[in-house]
């Protein structure tokens, strides 16, 4: 028998006296046991991280369409250098995309930089997938070694209030 109190936590309810068939229906008379720990409770640094890590991919996600225009303005995609390299040194390719689009040259021109476009912004969203995982992963990685030295720490301090540490 279990239900949800708060949003993530999940507890399961035990009578006092170990029968499970009888009803607790007084608070005092119940146990209640809890799957979160305290060290791992939501903290106002763990929402305003995970806070921050939303709001750059939104706005990475948003503004990734002007970042590729801006890098096509500068010249820094790097399909405009294939396609150009692709059209003059294959001249079957370069025939058969001028006879594709009906012989109009500017067809041509906006079709491939319509094509360079979402070339260039599929490389940069995947690019900012692969940062917001890692940056992910990084927070991840230091709340668990934060986790672990505080249970470790935690550990200790009770092995010595017990008088079980001893130094050799």
């Amino acid at each position: 028998m279990g239900r949800w109190i708060q949003k993530r936590e999940f507890v399961k309810i035990v009578p006092r006296s170990g029968n499970f068939a009888g009803n607790a229906t007084n608070r005092e008379d119940v146990i209640i046991l809890s799957t979160q720990s305290k060290a791992q409770s939501e903290t106002l640094l763990d929402n305003l991280v995970l806070f921050g890590i939303k709001l750059l991919v939104w706005i990475g996600y948003l503004f990734t369409p002007l970042l590729t225009i801006s890098f096509m303005i500068r010249g820094l995609d790097p399909q405009f250098y294939i396609v150009e390299h692709v059209l003059t040194k294959y001249r079957l390719i370069s025939f058969l995309a001028r006879r594709m689009p009906l012989r109009y040259a500017l067809l041509l021109k906006v079709g491939l930089l319509v094509g360079r476009f979402c070339a260039m912004t599929a490389a940069l969203y995947e690019a900012e997938r692969v940062m917001a995982f890692m940056s992910s992963a990084v927070y991840i990685v230091t709340n668990a070694a934060n986790t672990i030295v505080g249970d470790i720490r935690k550990m200790n301090r009770q092995r010595i209030q017990a008088g079980l540490f001893h130094s050799h």
